[in-house]
């Protein structure tokens, strides 16, 4: 955990993808998982396994999903689930009824879990703003850009 308000450290796959990547400010000893997304986690539902079989793929392909990463990506799919079962409650109540103002709580609480979580993995248009591909990437690609 960061100290004084400081950021949490961006993985150097990131900063290679986003194209800051500088040799002088990444650790030759940061471990470097290898991108793979595993198998769909059954403890998802029907959206999340959705969601995973959808995207698991395209982020494996870009190296923002490793194997070190599949619990997180499992809990963005389940605040994707979430936001889905509570919209979908949502859209067959009334404003003034007494469950309206609680589903529309889990609607947006849904809604922030998977913004903060989905920017991990540059799930959304602003973080995949900051991510630019460039070709497949492997643990080699990402040594030799570094010049390591």
């Amino acid at each position: 955990m960061p100290k004084g308000g400081a950021r949490n450290n961006k993985p150097t796959h990131l900063h290679i993808l986003e194209g800051t990547a500088r040799k002088d400010r990444h650790s030759k000893s940061e471990p470097k998982p290898k991108p793979v997304a595993g198998e769909t986690p059954k403890s998802l539902d029907r959206y999340g396994k959705e969601a995973w079989k959808r995207l698991a793929p395209i982020l494996e392909r870009i190296g923002t999903l490793t194997e070190a990463d599949s619990e997180l990506f499992a809990t963005f799919c389940d605040a994707y689930s979430q936001w889905r079962r509570a919209t979908k409650t949502l859209r067959k109540l009334q404003p003034l009824d007494d469950d309206y103002r609680k589903v529309s709580i889990t609607v947006e609480n849904a809604r922030k879990d998977m913004r903060l979580i989905g920017g991990e993995f540059g799930i959304g248009a602003a973080s995949r703003g900051r991510i630019t591909v460039k070709g497949e990437t492997t643990k080699d690609d990402m040594d030799a850009l570094l010049g390591g």
